[in-house]
């Protein structure tokens, strides 16, 4: 027996719910390379701040935060360390201007 939505409201807000929430839950890749001051929004515009791309993230999405070749360090001092969030993951090595096709 199949069930049937016959109300249109009813159907109308499945049909938003559906659309709406795996756009809301999408991914977003960040990227740094160290010595720039951009937003993080593309390998042509990094940030240079590794923790606030870290930060920025969301673990509900499975955000990713790529990362140049170079050295980073956490806050001001050698002894701090970066504090990374569940589900985010902060992939590095990579040559600025990588595409996600090949891994330098």
């Amino acid at each position: 027996m199949k069930t049937v939505i016959q109300h249109p409201v009813i159907g109308f807000v499945l049909f938003l719910q559906l659309w709406l929430i795996p756009a809301a839950s999408e991914a977003t890749t960040r990227f740094v390379k160290a010595g720039a001051s951009g937003t993080g929004t593309s390998w042509s515009n990094p940030s240079g701040d590794l923790q606030a791309m870290i930060t920025a993230s969301a673990s509900a999405s499975g955000d990713e935060v790529w990362v140049a070749k170079g050295t980073y360090l956490a806050a001001s001092a050698p002894s701090q360390t970066f504090k990374l969030k569940p589900s985010v993951s902060v992939k590095g090595g990579y040559n600025a201007g990588f595409d996600g096709d090949n891994l330098n």
